[in-house]
């Protein structure tokens, strides 16, 4: 199920990652809207452990969110942030096993701009 609301201030649910490929995958890319990354929810829809890494990047620099976490067979890996991020701000995903993983990013969204 995914929930998208639209006003100032809502909380937003989007579907991010279908078959989240081993390279460095995009999970999100902060708009006009100076959202603020709440959570994010990953599913190993396989039967084998997969490992990830979770990043930050500010356009400059990446930053770990993270530890490398292993998310067990068929397991899950749920992680609250309180990021405020900034117009063109990307978290990205690198995942050891291609195909494995499904998920959802929910961010709180201002009306600002930069």
């Amino acid at each position: 199920m995914s929930i998208l609301l639209q006003q100032p201030g809502a909380l937003t649910t989007d579907p991010f990652i279908v078959n989240v490929a081993s390279a460095e995958f995009d999970l999100f890319t902060a708009g006009h809207n100076l959202p603020i990354l709440t959570n994010i929810l990953l599913i190993n829809t396989t039967g084998s452990a997969v490992t990830i890494l979770l990043e930050y990047n500010d356009g400059s620099n990446d930053y770990q969110l993270d530890e490398t976490v292993s998310i067990a067979a068929n397991g899950r890996l749920d992680r609250d942030f309180n990021i405020a991020m900034r117009q063109g701000d990307v978290v990205k995903i690198t995942a050891g096993t291609a195909d494995a993983l499904h998920g959802f990013i929910s961010r709180l969204e201002g009306g600002g701009s930069t």
